[in-house]
């Protein structure tokens, strides 16, 4: 079975930041609820898509 995308691991998350942290997706496509870091981070899965979508256009281009 193919992997859906990006997933939280929510039972196995230690809250480090380190996913939030190394997101390369500005505005963070990976981030706190609200600054409220009882809950493991979300995701949005929009800007994840739109972050690769420009990344692999930009690559496609012969400069």
């Amino acid at each position: 079975m193919a992997s859906s995308g990006c997933y939280i691991a929510t039972d196995k998350c230690v809250k480090c930041d380190v996913c939030v942290n190394m997101c390369p997706v500005t505005p963070k496509a990976v981030d706190w609820h609200v600054g409220n870091k009882k809950n493991a981070p979300n995701y949005i899965k929009l800007r994840v898509v739109i972050y690769f979508s420009r990344d692999r256009i930009a690559s496609s281009y012969p400069y």
